[in-house]
């Protein structure tokens, strides 16, 4: 959920980022953090989602849908500061990104374990298993 955020919001301020010092050594120093910071939260989602198996649970999925409907409720009306237009920015970007990892949530809560969950049981004692092996006789 957190690395989805984190997607979110260097998806978000990628336009920033490049309209800040066009044609600088300061855009490029800028686009290798920004790529370094993505690359680390695309990890993130790919390894999260993969490996986040579970039953599905109704009630963090239902405050995950609360979560984004509040959120996209904020972004389309303009639920944003009056006096700090500057702040305006950032607090789009949090929208964005709190949407994002909300949905994604969402979906983690609801999918379930997957498959053929006993094949899964069977899977994880195998992982664990030690495997014994009878000793030989020594001979001297």
């Amino acid at each position: 959920m957190w690395g989805t955020w984190l997607v979110a919001f260097c998806l978000y301020v990628l336009p920033g980022v490049i309209a800040g010092n066009p044609g600088s050594s300061d855009l490029t120093w800028a686009l290798g953090v920004w790529g370094a910071v993505f690359l680390f939260a695309c990890l993130w989602v790919y390894a999260g989602v993969r490996r986040a198996r579970g039953p599905r649970d109704i009630m963090p999925a239902f405050w995950s849908l609360v979560f984004a409907g509040g959120c996209a409720y904020a972004l389309f009306t303009g639920a944003y500061l009056d006096d700090a237009p500057a702040l305006n920015v950032w607090l789009r970007g949090f929208y964005f990104a709190t949407l994002a990892a909300s949905l994604m949530a969402l979906f983690i809560f609801t999918r379930g374990t997957g498959g053929n969950a006993a094949r899964m049981v069977e899977q994880q004692i195998e992982r664990q298993a030690i495997p014994w092996r009878t000793g030989k006789r020594r001979q001297f």
